[in-house]
């Protein structure tokens, strides 16, 4: 599963999933995050960061999401070719078992995750994943979430687009009544590994029998999980 090391350092804290959402017909949900920051002279205040929103991708959104995707692991063993991103991405807008959310800073496509639920969401969508899985969450069911292919634009990191992302997911799986958010790190990729621990997740297991196949790469994974409050 792809993994975005996206430092957590001058977050932007999201509001609570589904303020001021932008509906479509199954189920909506938006963050929109904007500030001031006071310059050095009392009466001085700088200009507003760009608005950070995050929201659910829609059919329409998929050329932009696998850009994204495909910019934010460019160079890295899990890269993948846009149009195979296009189709995975299209299958997981199409499932109603997963959700695409997109992070847009003015309106621009900025980041990416995918949240699946139950084995059908996060396996059947998911090609990193498979019913021989030795590493998948334990006996998956409707109670959990998976949480895969986090990616942020280059020219976007070290904003606080990760930590905001992977907060969505979980209070998007809480909203569905998920009680657990599972997701797979690299082994030593400690940015991703901290990014993660600092939204809540712990470690929960570790694949025994060395590196598996991740997109055609052999990479060792921890197995992370956040426990959820149901809204």
């Amino acid at each position: 599963m792809p993994m975005v090391a996206c430092a957590a350092a001058a977050c932007v804290a999201p509001a609570p999933l589904g303020a001021n959402a932008t509906r479509r017909p199954r189920r909506a949900c938006s963050t929109r995050c904007a500030g001031l920051s006071a310059g050095a002279d009392a009466g001085a205040v700088s200009a507003a960061p760009p608005p950070l929103a995050v929201r659910r991708a829609e059919v329409g959104d998929v050329s932009a999401c696998a850009v994204t995707v495909a910019r934010s692991f460019a160079g890295a063993p899990e890269a993948q070719p846009l149009a195979a991103l296009k189709v995975f991405l299209s299958a997981a807008l199409a499932n109603d078992c997963t959700d695409v959310l997109l992070a847009e800073v003015d309106g621009v496509a900025a980041g990416v995750v995918v949240v699946g639920y139950t084995a059908e969401g996060f396996i059947g969508t998911n090609r990193a994943l498979d019913d021989s899985d030795s590493l998948l969450p334990p006996q998956p069911h409707s109670d959990a979430a998976y949480l895969s292919n986090m990616a942020v634009a280059p020219k976007h990191r070290r904003k606080g687009i990760g930590r905001t992302l992977v907060l969505a997911a979980a209070d998007s799986a809480a909203a569905r009544g998920c009680s657990k958010l599972y997701l797979h790190v690299r082994v030593g990729d400690e940015p991703a590994s901290a990014l993660y621990e600092g939204c809540g997740f712990v470690h929960r297991d570790e694949d025994a029998l060395g590196p598996v196949a991740l997109f055609g790469a052999r990479r060792r994974r921890a197995l992370l999980v956040r426990e959820l409050a149901h809204q």
